[in-house]
């Protein structure tokens, strides 16, 4: 019993001697300012796929963003039906004469497949530039930079011929202004020209759904919001097939069929002018709050 005892009082002795030099481990290294050992350091790991700039204010006079809660807004479904919308109409431009090459080829003497190939052609070049495009000037301007292209394109490959039976209604032979033909059909180089500058833009309404879904919608929303703007783009193909199928039979058919894109696009253009914002006042997830107080920026594309 004796001995028993004797040992568990040297355990004792030998435990408070070790807390002992640990609590002045502990005390010296914080008055020298340093960090003990066995104390688990907390660290920052800076990563390349995002650049720290300075943090944003808070809105509504806040002091720092932990007052913050995230917050969506009915505004976002507005960006999404614009985005998507311009998605349809760019795949719809694409393969516009797809459903009828017979027609196209005869009217300007080249085939449907070729003019897709150069559309194609020019949508790859112009996604290497959305990258850094966006982050220098914002999604807003960007998205609507690329819908007055593509108007402006459509309205190329459209020309004013469909104005033609309006004005020999009133009497005014205005053929050689409005048209190049006579079925009111514009130089197959313009149509190159404007096919071109559609190609141009598309790649900001098919690469951009899931940025506007980080800005815009919430955590559990985002892979919906995703999905329905690339799933526009299908749509739209097939809206190609559809309604080229049925106008494009002939070359004044093919005329007023890509009038009816242009007017179309005009709208959707116009209604993205005046309703598209850029991000929200308040981020709508803690992930996109976080990167936003923090600053932080995607590195571009080419450096």
């Amino acid at each position: 019993w004796n001995l028993a005892r004797t040992s568990q009082q040297q355990q004792q002795r030998y435990h408070g001697d070790s807390a002992s030099a640990s609590a002045s481990a502990f005390a010296l290294s914080s008055r020298r300012g340093m960090t003990p050992l066995y104390k688990k350091r907390k660290t920052t790991t800076t990563t390349t796929t995002a650049l720290q700039t300075a943090p944003q204010t808070p809105p509504n006079g806040e002091a720092n963003w932990d007052n913050i809660e995230p917050q969506v807004y009915p505004q976002r479904w507005v960006q999404l039906g614009y985005l998507s919308l311009l998605a349809l109409l760019s795949d719809w431009i694409c393969f516009s004469t797809a459903a009828a090459p017979s027609t196209f080829q005869d009217s300007f003497g080249h085939s449907s497949a070729a003019l897709i190939d150069l559309f194609l052609f020019t949508n790859v070049a112009s996604c290497f530039l959305v990258t850094d495009t966006i982050a220098k000037f914002g999604l807003q301007r960007c998205i609507q930079g690329a819908g007055l292209l593509m108007a402006v394109g459509c309205w190329l490959r459209s020309g004013f011929g469909f104005l033609l039976p309006v004005a020999n209604a009133v009497g005014i032979d205005a053929s050689n202004l409005i048209s190049a033909s006579s079925n009111g059909l514009v130089p197959y180089p313009v149509l190159v020209a404007g096919t071109l500058m559609v190609g141009a833009a598309q790649p900001f309404f098919q690469c951009t759904p899931p940025l506007l879904s980080a800005q815009w919608f919430a955590s559990d929303e985002r892979a919906t919001s995703t999905a329905v703007a690339l799933n526009f783009n299908q749509i739209g193909i097939a809206t190609a097939f559809l309604v080229g199928g049925e106008m494009a039979t002939s070359a004044e058919g093919l005329q007023s069929y890509f009038a009816l894109i242009a007017v179309l696009c005009t709208v959707v253009t116009a209604g993205t002018l005046l309703q598209f914002q850029d991000s929200p006042p308040i981020p709508p997830s803690s992930s996109e709050l976080e990167k936003v107080a923090k600053g932080e920026q995607e590195p571009p594309f080419i450096e």
